[in-house]
């Protein structure tokens, strides 16, 4: 009797784990389809994130091209304003020979101006010189013509009078003085406004142009540094696409779950883990 009661007590505990476990067995079933459901819409996320990140990619392509175009632009304009830039190199170097030769030839030009002053200077020295000896020859052979009887005054009064005679036809003739000389040839060959504009070309303009062609060239640099620098993020990016691309939406959903820190071994060790209620609630948790 004792041994049916036995019997019988460990029938209905086994048909309680039975129960337990069918319902377990239900609860773990209810459990998969949530997670096959979640997975599915996981599926359909993933699907829509290929999506977006084909169109992107797309984009990111239209962007390079762009790129790519507005580069090439810039590499040709840098090399018109480089060409421009040794057009106008050249053209200061021509320039500045032009303005060397204008200087050489303006001083040669002075130096015989000078020649030809100095030269009609000693011309009319000596001609003031010859002058002033035939005059003293005219006066010295006028007086031993006189009557004895004449007074000195009379001598002194015609000689004055020849002296004044010599005095105004050398008055008569042009001042041919060094000084006189001097100031109408410095003022009837002064230097021209073009010339002295050459001093204003070479300090001011030249300086203005070269600082230009640098602030030119330094402009282009930094453009092209900034366009490499998209170039290559645009680049990086597409290189993100691409394995993006490559890989495949299980894929998508096992680095989603490893950000979230749910792997295949944390889980079997959770499932094995704690009892039966603990499994259930972790069950019921996932």
């Amino acid at each position: 009797m004792r041994a049916a009661n036995d019997a019988l007590r460990r029938s209905e505990e086994t048909a309680e784990l039975l129960v337990e476990k069918s319902r377990i067995a239900e609860e773990e079933s209810m459990l998969l389809t949530q997670k096959a459901t979640e997975a599915e819409q996981e599926c359909q996320r993933a699907h829509i994130i290929s999506a977006k990140t084909q169109e992107e990619k797309i984009a990111m392509e239209h962007k390079v091209r762009e790129a790519e175009l507005l580069v090439s632009t810039l590499v040709e304009e840098g090399e018109r304003r480089a060409t421009e830039a040794e057009r106008l190199q050249q053209e200061l170097i021509r320039a500045r020979i032009a303005e060397k030769q204008a200087k050489e030839k303006l001083g040669s030009f002075i130096q015989s101006i000078n020649g030809s002053i100095s030269h009609s200077v000693a011309n009319s020295t000596a001609l003031n010189a010859s002058l002033l000896n035939a005059s003293h020859s005219l006066l010295n052979s006028s007086t031993p013509h006189l009557p004895a009887s004449t007074s000195i005054s009379h001598g002194l009064s015609g000689s004055t009078s020849h002296h004044h005679m010599a005095i105004g036809s050398t008055g008569d003739l042009p001042d041919l003085t060094l000084g006189g000389s001097t100031d109408a040839l410095e003022s009837s060959y002064a230097r021209p406004p073009d010339l002295m504009s050459l001093d204003l070309l070479n300090d001011t303009d030249v300086d203005q142009l070269s600082l230009e062609i640098e602030k030119e060239r330094g402009e282009y640099l930094e453009r092209s540094r900034h366009l490499q620098q998209q170039l290559q993020h645009l680049k990086s990016e597409i290189e993100v696409l691409k394995v993006e691309e490559n890989q495949t939406v299980l894929d998508a959903v096992y680095h989603e779950q490893l950000r979230s820190g749910e792997t295949k071994y944390s889980t079997l060790r959770r499932t094995r883990s704690g009892t039966t209620k603990t499994r259930v609630a972790f069950f019921e948790e996932l």
